[in-house]
């Protein structure tokens, strides 16, 4: 099982696990499925090591909220990069006129889909798949696909940029803004470069590099790394912030000025004009 799936697998483990609790942050009830038992193993796995894992679950939570407030306001074309098995095109409601492509690696889109028609799910809103490895040439394919470069969209980076060197990472992001309209929107997590190096993580990333998922990106300044990119920083939340809270981040805020202290954020910004 290659790297991509592996961490798309791992993460839909987690959404399964936050689907049933009582309180859950949201409902994903194919996400089980989805996840197979490789996924939930690597769920237990880095959730022993680090104690609990309440960050993924809160990250899904604030990207939902972010896209469900974006289409509120006339947003209707989102593009997924790196898309994993991810169920927002069914689970959220989005109307018939909102299109989401999903760019991922066709034989990962294919094994997501016959699972969900397993289920017989059906989106609400027009998904369109985009088969495509985001190391090759994916805008063509994305473009054949319908998108329309004239058109504002959203781009949607979760859970990959740190996956990714620094120069894939910011190639990655200039090839969205190069199709982007002005005034598109992008949304993108990443960690800070502390993350990488603090003593305490050292068990977390040995484990990530057994799995042959190492992170390998991490950034102290997002707003320098988007604007090389041709995208502006307009804010960043981090798990504690108001909005990516929920009552269910069990540590203090860690504030990204505190000198060696490791913190993950999610970047939101707008396409540069």
């Amino acid at each position: 099982m290659d790297t991509v799936s592996k961490t798309a697998r791992w993460t839909a483990a987690a959404r399964a696990h936050e689907n049933e609790r009582e309180d859950r942050l949201f409902e994903d009830p194919w996400a089980r499925s989805l996840a197979g038992t490789e996924g939930l193993r690597l769920e237990e796995r880095f959730s022993a090591i680090a104690g609990g894992n309440p960050y993924l679950p809160i990250r899904t939570r604030v990207y939902d909220d972010l896209l469900n407030g974006l289409i509120a306001d006339g947003a209707d074309q989102i593009v997924l990069l790196g898309a994993g098995l991810d169920t927002r095109s069914l689970r959220l409601g989005w109307r018939p006129g909102v299109t989401i492509y999903e760019v991922e690696r066709p034989e990962l889109l294919q094994a997501k889909d016959e699972v969900l028609a397993e289920y017989g799910a059906r989106p609400t809103c027009n998904r369109r798949f985009v088969g495509a490895d985001l190391n090759g040439e994916w805008t063509s394919a994305l473009m054949e696909a319908g998108y329309e470069s004239i058109r504002r969209s959203v781009w949607v980076a979760e859970g990959l940029l740190f996956y990714l060197p620094g120069e894939s990472a910011r190639d990655l992001l200039s090839e969205a803004s190069a199709i982007a309209a002005p005034g598109s929107r992008l949304m993108a997590d990443l960690i800070g470069e502390a993350a990488l190096s603090d003593p305490q993580m050292r068990p977390y990333h040995s484990a990530l590099r057994s799995e042959g998922a190492p992170w390998v990106h991490a950034e102290d300044r997002p707003e320098e790394m988007l604007a090389a990119c041709c995208w502006r920083l307009d804010r960043t939340l981090r798990p504690g912030d108001e909005g990516a809270h929920f009552g269910r981040w069990p540590y203090p805020r860690v504030d990204p000025d505190s000198p060696g202290a490791p913190w993950s954020y999610v970047m939101v910004g707008s396409r540069a004009t």
